[in-house]
């Protein structure tokens, strides 16, 4: 019995733990086209997990049609969104904040993403183990939440 179960587009799959994810999904049997503007990924994650089995399409997701095009063209039945940067708005850091004085809702716009975003600590040289940490963080701020 196989476990595919449609198509499934990732985004950001080019990256740290979008590749490792493709990893997952292709020794599942899943079909998956990676949508990527290799920005900060690159392809040589997905082959140097030896995921050779994916679609990669150099797509920005922000450019509209293209990405329209795409998903009308490969008819996914999952979307796995990962295509995203850490963010913690420039007035924040210290650097910003000690030297202009800056407070947090000195910007609002920002300061209202950042409070609404989940934005996970991800970096290349990650190890196994902090990739474990980060995940067992994520598992238990869903269970609180769930509750």
């Amino acid at each position: 019995m196989s476990l595919r179960s449609g198509r499934t587009v990732v985004t950001g799959g080019c990256g740290f733990i979008g590749a490792h994810l493709c990893a997952h999904l292709v020794q599942r049997g899943e079909d998956i086209v990676v949508v990527d503007d290799l920005s900060v990924g690159s392809p040589g994650n997905l082959e140097a997990l030896d995921v050779a089995a994916v679609d990669v399409q150099t797509v920005d997701i922000r450019d509209v049609e293209s990405l329209t095009r795409l998903l009308r063209k490969s008819r996914p039945e999952k979307v796995i969104h990962l295509a995203a940067v850490h963010f913690i708005p420039l007035h924040v850091h210290p650097y910003y904040r000690e030297r202009y004085a800056l407070q947090p809702r000195d910007y609002p716009n920002a300061w209202g993403a950042y409070e609404r975003i989940v934005s996970l600590p991800i970096y290349a040289k990650m190890t196994d183990d902090d990739v474990r940490h980060v995940i067992d963080a994520v598992r238990e701020i869903a269970r609180e939440a769930a509750r």
